[in-house]
């Protein structure tokens, strides 16, 4: 996993490569303003990703 800070905005951007984690399953919404990824390994935990 890689980060960009951006001064400007103070804003911080994380690459992640997924094929490192061996992800199963992966869900990404948006709804006013307001989003979520959801990530799901094999073993069946799951990573939340919120301010999307």
């Amino acid at each position: 996993m890689t980060s960009t800070k951006d001064a400007k905005t103070n804003k911080t951007t994380y690459k992640v490569n997924l094929k490192d984690m061996h992800v199963e399953s992966g869900v990404i919404s948006y709804d006013k303003g307001k989003g979520t990824l959801t990530l799901k390994h094999k073993d069946g935990n799951e990573v939340k990703v919120e301010g999307i």
